[in-house]
């Protein structure tokens, strides 16, 4: 399990991506010059699940306001990290045994986020 915010995430697959911005320059007549101007932060990408509407609302609520937070998972963790994009689609479930903290009857969702640095 993983968490986000303090809200419980438990994760199926994390990836990470990044890049460097790289302009090329095509002078008349001579060869290509490629010049370095920085690089893009790194793009952490988690497809996980989430049970309850009080975790789904509280993660919706978290591409508005601004604010970077801790991602703590059993292998990694990392602070100052911004939601950027989120994805949420509702699994088709009859009951939960995933977090025994909540009803079993709660609706389980499976999420795909975006988070940066």
């Amino acid at each position: 399990m993983w968490t986000y915010n303090n809200i419980r995430i438990y994760v199926q697959d994390q990836n990470e991506s990044g890049s460097q911005i790289i302009a090329r320059l095509q002078p008349i007549g001579a060869t290509t010059i490629l010049q370095i101007f920085g690089d893009e932060a790194i793009i952490y990408s988690i497809d996980g699940i989430i049970v309850g509407n009080t975790n789904k609302d509280s993660l919706k609520a978290l591409l508005n306001d601004g604010t970077a937070y801790a991602l703590v998972g059993n292998d990694f963790s990392s602070t100052n990290l911004y939601l950027s994009k989120l994805t949420i689609k509702r699994r088709k479930t009859f009951a939960q045994t995933i977090d025994t903290t909540q009803d079993c009857y709660v609706p389980v969702y499976d999420i795909s986020m975006e988070l940066m640095l």
